[in-house]
């Protein structure tokens, strides 16, 4: 019976999963990229007054940053690699519902 479940619900399920993970990124993809611009706007609006204490601080947001822009990448990556294998599941475990109803 737990097969029979897993051959007529899962692949929805799993496209589904698919789907909202797709629009997660998009949605953290644009956070991201705000945030990442008003970091900027705020660095260079700093940097301009004349102010040389906050030289350092300049500096070290900017490494920070570029750590977060790597990290970022690199779950975004992860996060497509899981949405392609989720969307090749469903695929697979439809294939597999299509041979065996053919074959009843």
């Amino acid at each position: 019976m737990k097969q029979r479940l897993v051959h007529y619900e899962f692949p929805l399920q799993l496209e589904l999963f698919a789907w909202l993970y797709i629009v997660l990124l998009i949605l953290a993809g644009i956070g991201i990229l705000l945030f990442l611009f008003l970091i900027k706007a705020k660095a260079a609006s700093s940097s301009g007054t004349g102010n040389n204490k906050s030289g350092g601080f300049i500096v070290a947001g900017s490494i920070g940053i570029i750590i977060d822009l790597i990290i970022f990448t690199v779950v975004f990556g992860l996060a497509i690699l899981i949405i392609v294998l989720a969307f090749k599941l469903a695929r697979l475990i439809d294939a597999k519902t299509a041979l065996s109803t053919q074959q009843i």
